[in-house]
């Protein structure tokens, strides 16, 4: 749009004018024709100008675009390593954890652990539970970063509407 407005400007454009009127009781009528002549300056310089800028800002938005394809693709590739790593502590870890629980509390009790090795053993396990937390503060900021990611190109393309089949894996934990 602007190449052409800077590319019709550049245009010697011939003017044609017209004034009329009385002096001394007698009318006058006068025409005037004017054409500008453009010696030494063609104006390519402002259309190549515009033109520079035009492909600078398709190129800006190109990087752009391409930005947020891959903010998209390292958010969903992220999002997915660490749901599978949450639903393996799920299904095993937690499991597997009560049990040594279970296992470590009836040793002590019987009497075949001391106190301090029970204790060092209760300190691994809840930071074994610690870690587990903070895997699914990791799921949950993933999937927070993925839905932002998605938000942002769909809004690029100018489709509001974000639809996800794999949005209920973080809410299912």
């Amino acid at each position: 749009m602007q190449i052409n407005a800077t590319d019709r400007g550049r245009k010697a454009d011939p003017t044609l004018g017209s004034t009329a009127g009385r002096d001394d009781e007698e009318g006058r009528l006068m025409l005037s024709f004017s054409m500008p002549l453009q010696l030494r300056n063609k104006f390519h310089s402002r259309v190549t100008a515009a033109r520079s800028e035009a492909l600078q800002a398709e190129q800006e938005a190109q990087q752009v675009y391409r930005t947020t394809l891959a903010q998209l693709h390292t958010a969903q590739a992220h999002y997915a390593l660490i749901s599978q790593a949450w639903r393996v502590w799920v299904s095993r870890g937690q499991r597997s954890l009560k049990q040594q629980s279970q296992l470590l509390e009836q040793l002590w009790q019987a009497g075949e652990l001391e106190t301090t090795e029970y204790l060092v053993q209760l300190q691994q396990m809840l930071d074994t539970r610690i870690a587990g937390a903070e895997l699914h503060g990791s799921l949950w900021h993933a999937w927070i970063k993925w839905q932002a990611a998605t938000g942002q190109v769909f809004e690029w393309i100018g489709n509001p509407v974000i639809r996800s089949s794999d949005n209920s894996a973080a809410s299912a934990y």
